[in-house]
């Protein structure tokens, strides 16, 4: 059951709704003011955030390698590198992106996704499993692309 203060239209939905979208559209304003590694991995040290441990360590990347490269990519409308560098990540900000737009859509009309959610709680397995493999078969791309750039 809905509560009153989510119902559709009202001011608490349409105010999570534009935290939503500017949430996603400050990852892509993120994404785009950096510069993407040569590598397809390492942009996130721009953040200052560590390098990845299981790459250092092992020569592999982990299953995120390559992500925030493909985001940057894609924020600079690089659509086909972005899927090179990391498919899983280019999924994932053409998505944001989507999100973004929604969640505005959502916040200025107070229209709600219903029937988005009961598809995603009837298939949720499914979604999951699809999400999974998409992220796997990523992983496994990156691990090959980077093995051949390294050769």
């Amino acid at each position: 059951m809905m509560s009153r203060a989510c119902a559709s239209g009202s001011v608490v939905y349409r105010l999570w709704m534009a935290a939503l979208a500017l949430g996603c559209f400050g990852v892509l304003v993120t994404a785009w003011f950096l510069k993407p590694a040569p590598s397809g991995v390492g942009t996130h040290q721009q953040l200052h955030m560590p390098g990845c441990g299981m790459y250092e360590r092992t020569g592999y990347p982990c299953p995120t390698c390559g992500m925030t490269t493909a985001f940057v990519y894609m924020a600079h409308g690089h659509v086909i590198k972005s899927f090179i560098t990391q498919p899983a990540g280019a999924l994932a900000a053409l998505a944001c992106a989507v999100l973004a737009f929604a969640a505005i859509y959502g916040a200025l009309t107070g229209r709600r996704y219903d029937r988005v959610m009961t598809m995603f709680d009837l298939y949720w397995l499914r979604f999951v499993l699809l999400i999974t493999s998409v992220v796997l078969l990523s992983w496994a791309w990156t691990c090959i692309r980077i093995k051949i750039l390294n050769s």
